[in-house]
């Protein structure tokens, strides 16, 4: 066969070569037209071939959009099931209901603690209750702890606490008694409003330094960057000398809105022959009506509170 014939024969081939055409064959082609053909020839065939890896290359982009369309499935559906299974955050299961408890000494025998520098906490002091168990407090001289902040969890929607302590008879200790407290973040998931009794119990020192008072701080917007301010209002108090005082608390909760739930008492005191008793009571009921249609513990800021580091306390709601 001569040259010219086998080019003829080779260019019907290739326009006989369906466009499915494997990389093999192409390459066969070419090699056989390269050995006989002229250039012009040649780049008939490239420019068959160059078709061929176009619709390749289309071919290999539609796979891998589809594969990445089906992985991104499949990553929303295992987050979706992580969260169904450990709730909002690693560690807390679907359904709990943390908060944060921690108890501080006013005055220490050794030194440091907090005293009067820390002033009464039993009325307007919110803030500093929160700014306390949030970490946000950076003089050192009152991180006093007997016990550090902690979470907790309402457990068939109740929580006690409930300790004894014999102390030395140093009458700063009469004075001075140490306090309990409890941080606690409730989000309104509705459009509306709503009002809700809290239940609560807790010890009392009849001392300025002592007492008990329930605080609630509302943010100015939100959850988000857009909160700059939160709002603290002492909503009840008490100033009598309690081994155990029960109180209902009316707690207002904005529409699309976190609160946080700041709760100071201090221990109640007797004496004996061999010293000065503290008994530590602080605690919540009945949470099932509180925390019912429409309320929530937001685990997000109660982690945040825990856990993050804050210059000023609605930081802890970003």
């Amino acid at each position: 066969m001569n040259t010219d014939a086998a080019i003829k024969a080779l260019l019907d081939q290739v326009k006989g070569t369906s466009k499915n055409a494997s990389a093999e064959q192409l390459a066969y082609l070419g090699r056989a037209i390269e050995s006989v053909g002229s250039q012009s020839t040649l780049n008939e065939v490239v420019q068959k071939g160059s078709e061929q890896v176009k619709l390749v290359n289309v071919a290999g982009s539609r796979e891998r959009t589809d594969i990445a369309r089906t992985g991104d499935k499949e990553i929303a559906e295992i987050n979706k099931r992580g969260k169904e299974i450990l709730g909002t955050s690693p560690g807390i299961i679907s359904g709990a209901k943390p908060f944060l408890f921690g108890i501080a000494e006013r005055y220490s025998p050794h030194g440091y603690g907090y005293t009067s520098e820390l002033g009464t906490m039993y009325w307007n002091k919110g803030e500093q209750i929160f700014k306390l168990m949030a970490g946000i407090e950076d003089n050192l001289s009152y991180r006093k702890w007997i016990t550090p902040p902690s979470m907790q969890h309402f457990q068939n929607n109740i929580w006690h606490y409930n300790d004894e302590m014999t102390r030395y008879p140093y009458s700063h200790n009469y004075t001075y008694p140490n306090f309990m407290m409890s941080l606690m973040f409730v989000k309104n998931t509705t459009k509306k409003n709503i009002t809700r009794n809290l239940y609560h119990l807790h010890s009392s020192r009849a001392t300025s330094y002592g007492y008990a008072s329930l605080n609630v701080g509302t943010p100015n917007a939100t959850n988000g960057n857009k909160v700059t301010d939160i709002s603290w209002k002492t909503v009840q108090y008490y100033t009598g000398n309690s081994a155990t005082n029960h109180q209902t608390a009316n707690i207002v909760i904005p529409a699309g809105k976190t609160v946080a739930i700041a709760k100071y008492n201090s221990a109640f005191y007797w004496t004996s022959w061999y010293g000065y008793h503290h008994m530590y009571r602080h605690g919540y009921r009945y949470m099932e009506q509180f925390l019912r249609s429409g309320l929530e513990i937001d685990v997000e800021r109660t982690l945040n509170a825990q856990q993050a580091s804050a210059n000023h306390d609605y930081e802890i709601w970003r």
